[in-house]
């Protein structure tokens, strides 16, 4: 009989999306800095066939609402080609929340607004974020109306044409951020402030309830009802029960207001020689001790089993530096959590694919690109740790601090190997595939060249083989 902890994985040759035509020098330089040729995402289009889209701009809010490329595979990802108008129309119609009658809807990101051309309530809260960012925040309940609304597409059953809206955010609390950007990006002569317009996303995953309900999951900051800003931002569920016409608050699955809150809920399981924590990493002798001085909780990725059960993973940060990936459960279509687990040292842009097979996929990245797997069929216990791009001087199966007390890598580490945030898509009952930037690819001159790479992953317990 076949250990309970294991999973078959086969991991097939990647293919070759695109390839930057500029060598690459470091993530901050010229056209090679960093958000150009990274951030992958992978959608199915509704004939079938594969689309990938990547960032051409800097990652950075003046680059929000900007298009990107897209490339579409006939042939299951293999080969590529560049997308032509019709793709193109295609890939922004898979972003679609559809319900089942066919309606549908899509929430576009908007480019932000010159503040200076707007009328802002008077003494706005300032904020320093993780990376040194600064910028004025306003309680989105004290914007003028027009500001707290979202632009909304809707498409009625049986259209094809979409029709603009201007949706109800009900989240007064929500923190609407005016930055400043005057010094920030290289590529900006003027100095303007820019308005970040709210925003619902169907990014990282929305489902539908029993009841009618519609849940997406975003990354948000919210005022204290006292009116102060806490210096951290929450995972948080948003829900419409009128189709994307309205959206309220719903569930935070992952906040710690401090440092403290964070360490208390990291102290179960740093503690506990059988957690998936120890168990991954070490043990209790060997485990890293992880850094939790996080800005927030962010970057969600989820998975639902139909049935009101929900599993949401959880991305930390505070200006680059390598902290923990966490996971909350829910037993009630999200509407309340667990208090979030350490489930990882580190890890940026963590996603979660659940197959029919009852495998449960893992990816995360930064350093390098990784796996983990869950075969129990709840996401309880996970193992089988796997590389997909290794960690600087790391080339065992799974990244390992050298000691305990020390975090996984140094700061900054791995950011010459790939920005870490990776995307996947279900494309059968065992296998799914992962896209993701190598830093890297060898290029014609010999040099190296920033990829996009799509790779197949296949995943059996031993007793299905």
């Amino acid at each position: 009989m076949s250990a309970p902890d294991s999973v078959n994985v086969q991991l097939q040759a990647p293919s070759v999306v695109v390839v930057s035509p500029t060598a690459y020098i470091d993530h901050h330089t010229g056209t090679t800095r960093w958000g150009q040729y990274q951030f992958p995402h992978i959608r199915r289009l509704a004939d079938g066939r594969i689309a990938v889209s990547y960032s051409l701009h800097a990652d950075s809010y003046v680059s929000y609402g900007q298009e990107n490329p897209v490339c579409v595979s006939s042939d299951g990802g293999r080969t590529w080609q560049e997308a032509d108008a019709e793709d193109r129309r295609a890939w922004d119609a898979a972003d679609a929340l559809v319900f089942p009658d066919g309606e549908a809807i899509r929430m576009p990101v908007e480019r932000p607004l010159p503040a200076g051309t707007l009328m802002l309530p008077p003494r706005p809260v300032p904020f320093t974020d993780g990376w040194g960012g600064t910028s004025d925040c306003y309680r989105l309940g004290d914007l003028p109306d027009e500001l707290r609304r979202v632009k909304t597409l809707r498409r009625l059953p049986g259209r094809q044409d979409w029709v603009e809206e201007q949706v109800a955010l009900d989240v007064p609390d929500l923190a609407v951020q005016v930055a400043r950007m005057a010094g920030v990006e290289p590529d900006r002569t003027e100095d303007v402030n820019l308005l970040i317009r709210p925003h619902v996303s169907t990014e990282f995953f929305w489902t539908l309830t029993p009841d009618g309900g519609a849940l997406t999951f975003q990354y948000l900051h919210f005022f204290n009802p006292d009116g102060s800003l806490p210096k951290r931002g929450a995972v948080a569920v948003l829900r419409s029960d009128d189709r994307g016409r309205s959206w309220r608050l719903w569930s935070v699955p992952g906040y710690f207001a401090d440092a403290a809150a964070e360490r208390d809920a990291c102290l179960l399981y740093l503690e506990d020689p059988d957690s998936n924590y120890n168990r991954l990493w070490g043990g209790t002798d060997a485990a890293p001790v992880p850094n939790v001085d996080a800005w927030g909780c962010y970057e969600p990725g989820v998975v639902s089993f139909g049935d009101g059960r929900m599993l949401c993973v959880m991305r930390t940060d505070s200006g680059g530096t390598h902290q923990p990936v966490f996971l909350a459960r829910s037993t009630d279509w999200g509407h309340t959590w667990t208090t979030p687990e350490i489930l990882t040292p580190f890890g940026v842009m963590p996603k979660l694919v659940r197959l029919d097979n009852g495998v449960i996929a893992l990816l995360y990245g930064r350093p390098g690109v990784q796996l983990l797997f869950c075969t129990d069929g709840t996401g309880e216990r996970w193992h089988t740790p796997v590389n997909v791009i290794p960690e600087p001087g790391e080339k065992t199966r799974a990244p390992v601090a050298p000691s305990r007390g020390t975090v996984t890598t140094e700061v900054n580490a791995g950011w010459d190997d790939t920005c870490g945030n990776c995307t996947l898509l279900k494309t059968g009952s065992d296998r799914f595939l992962i896209a993701y930037s190598d830093f890297r690819h060898p290029g014609p001159d010999g040099k190296r060249h920033k990829a996009i790479k799509v790779q197949e992953i296949t995943a059996n317990r031993p007793e299905a083989i």
